[in-house]
């Protein structure tokens, strides 16, 4: 069976959808043209494959004769489940069970993809998708964007690529990001373990590996425990999925050097990196940005600002910027009325940027977006980071462990240093070692270049008004005998 859209609202004449069953994979299909937009069939947190199709549409879709549905969970066929309805292959893209209601208007009764995040693969290999957010792809912490440009527009399909390579160096320069509640493609690879540290040297001792994922044995009735289970991927990560309800734990393998810049940076969260001075801590990150919480159990992280909490669904490091969500957009609009948004006072690092941050992206009409409006917000430059010791300034080149005249002990930067916030580190732009390896011309200060080219200019005018002087004298001039000497403003010439 194989079900072909209309190619617009009103030809129907075939489009370029289709919907039909994948018979090796056992799963339903939607295909465009050669893309596959859709499935069914989705790894769930136990290694084996279940459907986001209800049991009652499938036994539908079999003519009622399927088997591989229980008997419990499929309605009778005589049931008004089935009467009066159809499936149909929108124009759009989308599968939709439909059932002819009591005013005779046809509604939908199940219908997929729903979301953006169900597509397949929305935001191509190693991106992972999350519904709840305005913009719904991200890369994962340690990867960037293929393309970037195609990313900044909207168009995901290209997904993500690895910073640094697996095994660039050694087997201990690689970590694993402990991802909560993740839907991701069919494994590669499963086998019984008996812990979890076994399963993770598997991957590890595997340069192919990209991620593992654990589960504990069960105990049966018996009182008998079985084996546990690990499952291993070798190919790129692809369909990825956050916030996903049964999802599986996912450990990615990074490396150590793509996901901590700095001993003081905060571990990731989730999928979300968190820059110095960010703080989720009070090991890490600059104390007075200590406003953020990590929710261990789902990976989210929360803004915290005077007993409210709420969703970040962005952080750029660069812009020194984050996006928090609102419950919904009225609250939005009620924050924004107030005038004190969030409760920050004058003395908080954080200030507003935007209002009710609404993203708009390259969607088709049959996928909607979910969540609350959003609000960015940036954050000021941080001072010198605090020490205890020598050793918490080793991340913050051309600085010592020094006590300020307030009694605080802070990464100061050394003589001729400058601590800048922007760039978090010190900065000497008359520095011998810069002076060295960068050119005379820019180390000049910008003062002295300006100084000697006005000079240049007002001794040159001086030259040429000096000679056009001395030439119009000479045409008045008679001659005279002997010498005479000419003075002007600036020289003294000799005239035979």
């Amino acid at each position: 069976m194989v079900l072909i859209s209309w190619k617009s609202y009103d030809d129907p004449a075939s489009g370029n959808f289709s919907f039909q069953q994948d018979q090796e994979a056992s799963q339903y299909v939607i295909w465009k043209r050669s893309i596959r937009c859709w499935r069914s069939g989705v790894s769930d947190n136990g290694g084996s494959s279940r459907s986001e199709m209800p049991s009652a549409i499938s036994y539908f879709l079999s003519n009622f004769t399927s088997t591989s549905v229980r008997n419990d969970s499929v309605p009778y066929s005589t049931t008004s489940l089935y009467t009066n309805t159809r499936m149909v292959m929108s124009f759009a893209g989308q599968i939709q069970y439909l059932q002819l209601n009591t005013e005779k208007t046809w509604s939908v009764i199940w219908a997929q993809p729903r979301t953006r995040c169900s597509l397949y693969n929305a935001c191509g290999n190693f991106g992972s998708c999350n519904s709840n957010n305005e913009v719904v792809c991200k890369c994962l912490p340690g990867f960037q964007p293929v393309s970037p440009e195609y990313w900044n527009s909207g168009d995901n399909s290209r997904g993500c690529t690895r910073r640094s390579p697996l095994c660039s160096n050694s087997a201990a320069s690689d970590t694993f990001l402990r991802l909560k509640m993740m839907r991701v493609a069919n494994p590669d690879a499963q086998f019984k373990v008996n812990s979890e540290v076994e399963c993770k040297m598997e991957c590890l001792n595997n340069c192919q590996c990209e991620a593992f994922s654990y589960e504990e044995a069960e105990t049966t009735k018996g009182g008998e425990s079985e084996s546990a289970t690990c499952w291993i991927w070798t190919d790129d990560l692809r369909d990825i999925q956050e916030e996903y309800d049964g999802g599986r734990d996912l450990n990615v393998r990074v490396s150590v050097s793509d996901i901590e810049s700095a001993a003081a940076t905060c571990e990731t969260c989730g999928t979300n990196m968190i820059p110095y001075p960010l703080s989720t801590g009070p090991k890490c990150g600059d104390p007075a940005y200590l406003n953020f919480y990590c929710n261990l159990s789902s990976g989210q992280l929360n803004f915290k600002a005077r007993g409210d909490t709420y969703r970040v669904t962005k952080i750029n490091p660069g812009m020194h910027t984050f996006v928090i969500q609102t419950e919904t957009a009225d609250s939005c609009k009620s924050i924004k009325s107030n005038g004190n948004l969030l409760q920050l006072n004058q003395s908080s690092p954080f200030h507003v940027i935007r209002f009710c941050h609404a993203v708009t992206g390259n969607i088709s009409s049959t996928v909607s977006l979910t969540g609350g409006d959003e609000v960015e917000i940036g954050w000021d430059p941080p001072p010198e980071p605090t020490c205890f010791s020598s050793s918490d300034c080793k991340d913050w080149p051309n600085s010592s462990c020094s006590v300020r005249g307030d009694g605080k002990k802070l990464c100061l930067c050394n003589a001729h240093f400058k601590w800048d916030g922007l760039k978090l580190k010190c900065t000497g732009a008359g520095h011998y070692s810069e002076r060295k390896n960068g050119s005379s011309i820019g180390n000049i200060p910008l003062s002295l270049i300006i100084a000697v080219a006005l000079i240049s200019l007002i001794a040159l005018a001086v030259l040429s008004s000096t000679i056009v002087c001395i030439c119009l004298q000479r045409r008045r001039m008679p001659k005279l005998r002997g010498k005479q000497c000419l003075f002007n403003n600036v020289n003294c010439f000799l005239l035979e």
